[in-house]
């Protein structure tokens, strides 16, 4: 086992994540030099995804049930929906 004398700047040889330590706390970075999410930062985009696929299927459904009610104006009116 390798010892590591100081974490600021160090860049792990097996996951190239680099690890720096300002006053603040310690901060990681991914190879191409992009900050890590902390578990927070990680919750909080799930949850935005989360509710982004919600109003997407949301918005699809509405536009089934449209669709289902145009086909059925149509129908009455002696049109197949599926011909025009």
């Amino acid at each position: 086992m390798d010892v590591i004398e100081t974490m600021d700047g160090w860049v792990s040889p097996r996951l190239p994540i680099r690890f720096q330590c300002p006053e603040t706390g310690l901060e990681l970075y991914y190879p191409d030099g992009q900050p890590c999410l902390t578990s927070v930062e990680l919750h909080q985009k799930a949850e935005a995804a989360e509710q982004r696929a919600t109003t997407a299927e949301e918005q699809l459904q509405a536009a089934q049930e449209k669709s289902e009610r145009l086909a059925a104006r149509l129908k009455a009116l002696g049109i197949d929906p599926n011909t025009v």
